[in-house]
């Protein structure tokens, strides 16, 4: 897949970081065959409008499912040849390369009685509220709201029919997106990185990435822990699904203000 380089485009060291979680995973072997479950893997969106230094990188723990044009097998990602082919799928998905809008499936495919993504997803809504605070309330209320952000996720690789990755396939690729994870904080360079994981999770991440624990927030159920690295503000949180929205989003507004006024 020949591809030109755009102002969206990730860089040949985060191609090679990408492979790697992809041949990482291809040494996995599930507990229970005889059957292969075929995979799909993530590769961060940027939207038209997001700003460096400034705008939202959202970071989730895993693809619940995803386009089945992405599903690919253990196969494919055991020779350099085929991983490639793997990756510029993702890419190509994400990046929009022949129109569209980047992240346009959050608000579009719209369906009466149910919404878009972005409208039934509890992920997507919290991260409205955030995109309001930074962006400001025009920005939010955009049908394109999703455009001000950044998305990526934590575990590159999952099922594709959805669910969390099992144990030892997120064993297997956790090193090497934790290196994906550096290059983009790197390369998007977000002033927010909105990181809605649940503790266990986020705590291991961020201790690879800086060596020491984020801040945490007494008496705080939703939004836990928060920090400031260089210019970048951390707001790490559980898993908003099957949570009163409503404090989860209260909580959020505090922290971000927090965090935002703490200049130490």
């Amino acid at each position: 897949m020949n591809m030109q380089p755009t102002a969206k485009s990730m860089s040949k060291a985060y191609d090679e970081v990408f492979d790697r979680v992809l041949k990482d995973v291809g040494g996995w072997v599930p507990r229970q065959r005889p059957k292969m479950p075929k995979l799909v893997s993530c590769w961060p969106a940027r939207g038209d409008r997001f700003t460096p230094g400034r705008s939202v990188l959202v970071v989730g723990r895993a693809l619940n499912g995803f386009e089945l044009e992405l599903e690919f097998s253990i196969e494919e990602v055991q020779s350099e040849t085929s991983r490639k082919g793997v990756a510029g799928r993702a890419r190509a998905f994400a990046e929009c390369p022949n129109g569209g809008s980047p992240l346009s499936w959050v608000w579009g495919k719209w369906r009466p009685r149910y919404g878009s993504v972005g409208t039934r997803s509890a992920f997507w809504r919290v991260t409205r509220a955030l995109v309001r605070l930074v962006e400001g309330q025009e920005a939010a209320a955009a049908e394109d709201w999703a455009s001000y952000v950044a998305w990526t996720n934590l575990a590159k690789v999952a099922p594709a029919r959805g669910g969390n990755p099992p144990p030892r396939l997120f064993e297997k690729q956790y090193a090497a997106c934790i290196e994906a994870l550096r290059q983009e904080l790197l390369e998007l360079n977000p002033g927010i990185v909105l990181f809605i994981a649940g503790e266990d999770l986020y705590l291991d991440a961020y201790n690879r990435l800086y060596k020491h624990e984020p801040s945490k927030r007494d008496g705080a159920k939703y939004v836990r822990h928060v920090s400031r690295e260089a210019s970048q503000l951390w707001l790490c949180t559980e898993r908003p699904e099957r949570r009163p929205e409503t404090k989860f989003r209260d909580e959020l507004v505090a922290a971000y203000e927090e965090v935002s006024n703490d200049q130490s």
